[in-house]
């Protein structure tokens, strides 16, 4: 906590210069963990998967803490190749971190009609305001195969 001096000096019409000087914390996005869900899925075929993510920032390696006013900070992700295994559904929850300063990931592929084959493999990256904190190898078929490929700490 405060370990960073911002000084401004900044001059009002006819007075001398005046120095305001504030110490902050600056902490960068490093890396995300996540819980191991349960399968949610009621249909009978496929897989239903809420990922809950807490971030961790640099230089400290701790996790964000929650109510500290980062709610609504964006959270993107990517997949390459892209989805297009039909009927998957891949999404970040709201893409934003939450009042816990935490973010969901959901990832589904349910049904209650046997699923069409797709065994298609992908990297989804996640970033929290352009920080790479997660890269996932997901492979999509009849289970899901979900590894994580850093980065942490």
């Amino acid at each position: 906590t405060g370990d960073r001096t911002i000084t401004v000096t900044y001059t009002v019409s006819g007075a001398p210069p005046a120095k305001a000087t504030l110490n902050v914390t600056a902490r960068e996005f490093a890396y995300a963990t996540n819980n191991s869900p349960s399968n949610l899925c009621s249909l009978g075929h496929g897989y239903e998967y809420s990922y809950l993510y807490t971030p961790y920032t640099h230089p400290d390696h701790a996790a964000v803490q929650e109510g500290i006013g980062v709610d609504g900070t964006a959270v993107t992700e990517g997949f390459s190749p892209a989805v297009t295994c039909q009927g998957v559904s891949v999404q970040t929850g709201g893409g934003a971190l939450d009042s816990n300063s935490q973010f969901t990931d959901q990832i589904q592929f349910c049904s209650s009609q046997p699923l069409p084959s797709c065994g298609q493999q992908t990297t989804q990256t996640i970033a929290i305001e352009q920080y790479t904190v997660r890269k996932n190898s997901l492979t999509f078929g009849s289970t899901l195969t979900y590894s994580s490929q850093g980065p942490s700490q």
